[in-house]
């Protein structure tokens, strides 16, 4: 009956030895019946899942029943999320946990497929502006606590409406991927570039002060001036620069970029103005 199973299904002795399971535990595991009995079962797991499901099994037979999520070893060594319930059962006399398991591999992949979508702009993959709002304040308050440079760059790409007038969106859309792959390309691996929205990016930099991310807002500009894009024309960029100021607020920063911002498109663009 237990073999007919679309789940893994095993018992464990109040030790978290096994003492029988199913077909399905075995093919999944990789592990025959002799291999089984000499392990136990959180030995099938680990990093930090392996205390849980020690706790998990504790539980079982203190309360009768308890659930966890964990990622079990399967037969190529990787490692599957499963979801488990316990039961404690008694057999032959001793107290024993049946314990079945549901492969939840599509479900987190789904969560993170949807974790991905809303912390992402659909468009260049880059991090979208409802995370980096979550993700500022954080890098702001380390900054005060630290006494540590903090700078923003934001780049607006110049005459934007005029090339999707011209050319169409879907050019467009691939000279804003170009752009956004062009500058994410030029950032340390600590930096984190956003879609700030339309054709705008903004770039968050750790340990920076307003000198050095004005010289390396300044490269940019000009690498993209050069950068071939799929239309006859050149595309250039205005970039705002500023750092963090002692006790001042995220809002604040974030004003201070978009006026150095605008202070340059107000100029006619393709230059730097550092705030």
């Amino acid at each position: 009956m237990i073999d007919g199973l679309p789940a893994v299904f095993c018992v464990l002795d109040d030790t978290g030895r096994f003492i029988r399971w199913n077909h399905n535990f075995k093919r999944v595991t990789g592990l025959e019946g002799n291999e089984l009995t000499r392990i136990n079962a959180v030995d099938l797991f680990a990093g930090e899942d392996q205390p849980r499901v020690a706790q998990a099994i504790s539980r079982v037979f203190e309360t009768g029943s308890a659930d966890v999520e964990a990622a079990m070893r399967g037969a190529s060594g990787a490692y599957i999320p499963y979801y488990f319930t316990g039961l404690r059962v008694e057999l032959n006399g001793q107290p024993c946990l049946t314990g079945t398991g549901f492969d939840i591999s599509a479900r987190k992949q789904i969560e993170a497929e949807l974790h991905h979508q809303a912390h992402h702009d659909s468009l260049t993959g880059l991090m979208s502006w409802g995370a980096f709002d979550e993700l500022l304040p954080l890098e702001v308050q380390r900054a005060r606590r630290y006494g540590s440079p903090l700078s923003l760059i934001m780049c607006d790409i110049d005459h934007f409406k005029s090339v999707n007038d011209r050319h169409g969106h879907a050019t467009g859309d691939l000279i804003l991927c170009q752009v956004a792959d062009t500058l994410e390309a030029n950032l340390r691996g600590s930096d984190v570039l956003i879609r700030w929205g339309g054709e705008e990016f903004l770039a968050l930099l750790p340990e920076t002060k307003a000198e050095d991310a004005g010289a390396l807002a300044e490269t940019l500009r000009a690498l993209l001036a050069r950068t071939r894009f799929p239309i006859h024309e050149q595309v250039t960029a205005s970039l705002g620069v500023t750092e963090y100021r002692p006790d001042e607020s995220p809002r604040s920063l974030l004003k201070r970029v978009d006026d150095a911002l605008y202070s340059v498109k107000e100029s006619g663009g393709n230059r730097v103005a550092l705030l």
